[in-house]
């Protein structure tokens, strides 16, 4: 009788412990499974906030122009695991970085830009719009997102609308508004009230620091053109010196090559240099 008590208190004991253990099997996959949907949820929210706000200076592949590129190994991987990947990102978005309001690029000895642009603070806080789970989706994005997927969720553009008058002369101002319809610059960059959001608002493009034989080269050919925007971006005290960080490497431009004549090119340099 004694030895039946044993047997039946062994085969509870080994049931209670395999029922256990498929419980913790069972309760671990689900818990994988929620997070995993939970990090789908965050980057799929990150999509939609960086395409609606963050693509005209970081690029629609996150390949930076006006902004630095952040399509960067580097900057890839779990939040939970490289948490001080996860902690940079979260908090430069929401604080921002200091800068000029407008973008303002320096050209350096070495041919190579500098931009001394202010990144503005997201973060609710700081006076943004995005809350901390809307910072956090944005982040996630960075880190695990498809950057391919960005271009299809951009804002359509506003092609409605009369392009500003830039400090030209009214026939420079007439001739360039209409080769710049008519070259379909506006599906890509804003102007005043009109245009896209995938490339830079050129609205006060006039006030960067550039010159005309840059803005001819950027034009006519984007891929070709070898400093195309800055590597470097801070805000240095000697806008001649070259910075003592190395430089972030660009990813492939973005801007297809348009053909102008020469009479357009320089009609619409003389615009964009206007713009202020």
């Amino acid at each position: 009788m004694r030895y039946r008590k044993y047997v039946v208190v062994i085969v509870s004991a080994w049931l209670l412990i395999l029922i256990w253990t498929g419980y913790l099997l069972l309760e671990n996959r689900r818990m994988a499974i929620a997070r995993e949907e939970h990090l789908h949820n965050l980057v799929s929210r990150g999509l939609q906030i960086f395409a609606s706000n963050c693509v005209t200076c970081h690029g629609p592949l996150g390949e930076g122009v006006v902004g630095p590129p952040l399509n960067r190994e580097e900057f890839r991987g779990d939040p939970d695991e490289e948490t001080d990947v996860y902690d940079f990102l979260y908090t430069t978005i929401d604080q921002g970085r200091p800068g000029s309001t407008d973008p303002r690029w320096v050209r350096l000895e070495t041919g190579e830009w500098a931009s001394f642009t202010a990144m503005p603070a997201w973060g609710q806080a700081h006076g943004g719009p995005l809350n901390p789970q809307e910072l956090r989706a944005v982040t996630t994005f960075i880190m695990m997102g498809d950057w391919n997927e960005v271009v299809s969720h951009i804002p359509a553009a506003r092609l409605e609308g009369e392009l500003p008058d830039a400090q030209v002369p009214d026939e420079v101002n007439q001739r360039a508004k209409e080769i710049i319809q008519l070259k379909g610059c506006l599906a890509c960059h804003t102007i005043g009230q009109v245009g896209g959001f995938q490339g830079p608002d050129l609205t006060k493009v006039g006030t960067w620091g550039l010159d005309e034989a840059f803005l001819k080269q950027w034009i006519s050919d984007p891929a070709g053109t070898e400093h195309r925007a800055p590597v470097y971006w801070s805000n240095y005290g000697d806008p001649t010196a070259v910075p003592a960080n190395p430089p972030i490497a660009l990813g492939p431009t973005q801007m297809p090559q348009l053909a102008f004549t020469e009479e357009e090119l320089d009609l619409v340099v003389e615009y964009l240099l206007g713009l202020k």
